[in-house]
């Protein structure tokens, strides 16, 4: 049996967090401080590198990563409103 993968996928999650959106903007705005205080994929392979440009919190930011483990990746915020969301 073969199964065909896509070359790229997304993934979404919905949760509510009892807090301002302006209260949880820089937790979820900044991967480079805000990512590491919350999520378990950043402590996933202790080998893991990350690289991330000039623009770190809001629209435009971003970070790849390199990792035997886990694989290769990249992620960017496309939009971003400490009201709004991201």
């Amino acid at each position: 049996m073969y199964l065909k993968y896509p070359k790229q996928w997304q993934a979404q999650k919905t949760v509510v967090i009892n807090a301002s959106s302006e209260e949880i903007y820089p937790f979820i705005a900044n991967f480079k401080e805000g990512w590491k205080q919350w999520s378990a994929f950043d402590y996933e392979d202790p080998e893991i590198l990350y690289r991330y440009p000039s623009i770190l919190l809001g629209k435009g930011a971003s970070r790849s990563w390199i990792s035997k483990k886990v694989g290769n990746g990249f992620q960017r915020i496309n939009s971003a409103s400490s009201v709004t969301g991201i």
